[in-house]
């Protein structure tokens, strides 16, 4: 056969050409082609993101005020998804005792923070919190459920009227579920046939649900009994689990200080 030109143009590298190739008929041909990287010097692109982290998401908020997201939530030490936790980390909040997410802001009491959900005052929304407190154990809302959110020390807009030391204002995140994917792979040894089959290998994804209920009964002025429970539902197997969770609390209040008058 007749000589013939190759000519290769790769991608990233510099073109490659080979003149006066001679094949013979019924001999099979083998190339060895070095190939030689292509640089090309490309302008600068700058990026610069449009975020205000010190401006609050409520336009009404003008100063003290921290807007914070989910991802803070797990990277800020001992917050443990807590937004509470979190929130001891910003200048004159400080935890009342590191047993629970009890918050003191500026030094007013602990039962003047509100709590808001998608612009709704909710109830203290703490596993085993005792009635009429604004903190608990740790928080019953999950971080992947929430969005950015507000969190406020002082000088309120008028739509907070029931807060007097602090506010959290909360929101959730545009889609709500839990997606889980899974890989199996079991293979079986067949004595019969003598060799190992693949009875399963699937590469899918499932759901999962779960609801969460808890609540407190005041035995006495010290002992308060919590109780809650967690259900999970597995809807690959259709498997359910139930847990229970327990605890007592007792309160060690001083004894009343007599009162003495007199002229």
């Amino acid at each position: 056969m007749a000589p013939f030109e190759w000519v290769r143009y790769p991608w990233g590298y510099k073109d490659v050409v080979m003149t006066n190739i001679a094949i013979d008929a019924g001999k099979e041909l083998m190339l060895t082609i070095g190939l030689e990287e292509s640089v090309t010097q490309l302008g600068e692109v700058t990026v610069r993101p449009n975020v205000g982290k010190n401006k609050p998401l409520n336009e009404m908020v003008t100063v003290s005020a921290h807007t914070f997201s989910i991802e803070e939530t797990q990277k800020f030490a001992a917050a443990v998804n807590d937004p509470a936790r979190m929130a001891t980390a910003y200048a004159g909040v400080v935890g009342a005792d590191d047993g629970g997410n009890v918050l003191v802001i500026r030094g007013n009491t602990p039962t003047g923070l509100l709590w808001r959900m998608e612009g709704m005052e909710i109830p203290n929304p703490n596993h085993f919190a005792n009635l009429g407190t604004a903190g608990g154990g740790i928080s019953i809302l999950s971080a992947q459920l929430l969005s950015d959110s507000d969190f406020m020390t002082g000088a309120f807009p008028a739509e907070y009227g029931n807060a007097l030391s602090g506010v959290f204002d909360l929101r959730r995140a545009g889609l709500i579920g839990a997606e889980l994917r899974y890989d199996l792979l079991r293979k079986e040894y067949q004595p019969d046939l003598n060799q190992l089959q693949t009875t399963i290998q699937t590469n899918d994804y499932t759901h999962s649900l779960q609801a969460f209920a808890q609540g407190n009964l005041r035995l006495s002025e010290q002992l308060t009994f919590n109780a809650g429970l967690h259900y999970l539902r597995l809807l690959l197997n259709g498997t359910d689990a139930i847990e229970p969770r327990g605890s007592l609390r007792w309160a060690f209040a001083p004894p009343p200080m007599p009162c003495r008058t007199g002229l």
